[in-house]
């Protein structure tokens, strides 16, 4: 077998494993109890304002209850995402289908690298050009001990250019 099949079937394995021991895995939910005694606390706020005709600082309380009842039923519904998202995975892929896949990846990109110590899995893009605006080629990476997780890939500017509006937004010279 070539080398670099070898690396791709060992590669393969490690993300086939992973998917297995995450599907194995229960899933943890964390209720927002924190969230949610704070608005109660709040209610309990309102009615002694309310008792004591502090209308004002009730109003103030209201405000704050709003904003604390919106983090609570945000994180409910991320909460519930992630709930039917683990009830719907797909079936796991097998080795071979993963080798298969890292197969038509090294053949779909030229720089395609596995590093085991990083335990990665990165390919780096042609130049992407947007709207006429030459953004050079990218680097996506899979961290492999990540895959589950919200966001397993990062994606890196080769040769990244501020933009104009934001520090923090990078895009490579055009």
């Amino acid at each position: 077998m070539h080398t670099n099949h070898k690396i791709l079937l060992r590669t393969a394995e490690r993300i086939s494993s992973h998917l297995q021991r995450l599907r194995a895995s229960p899933v943890s939910i964390d209720l927002p109890d924190g969230d949610w005694a704070q608005c109660r606390s709040l209610i309990h706020q309102i009615d002694l304002c309310a008792n004591r005709n502090w209308t004002h600082a009730g109003g103030l309380i209201k405000d704050c209850l709003e904003r604390a009842l919106e983090r609570c039923s945000d994180r409910l519904r991320e909460i519930a995402r992630e709930v039917s998202g683990s009830g719907r995975l797909a079936p796991i892929q097998s080795d071979r289908e993963v080798f298969k896949d890292l197969v038509a990846l090294s053949d779909e990109f030229e720089g395609v690298t596995i590093d085991g110590s990083s335990q990665t899995v990165s390919v780096t893009t042609d130049p992407i050009v947007l709207e006429e605006i030459d953004l050079g080629p990218f680097v996506i990476r899979l961290h492999l001990d990540r895959i589950g997780e919200r966001r397993p890939y990062e994606v890196v500017a080769l040769a990244p250019n501020p933009a104009g509006e934001s520090s923090e937004t990078t895009h490579p010279k055009g």
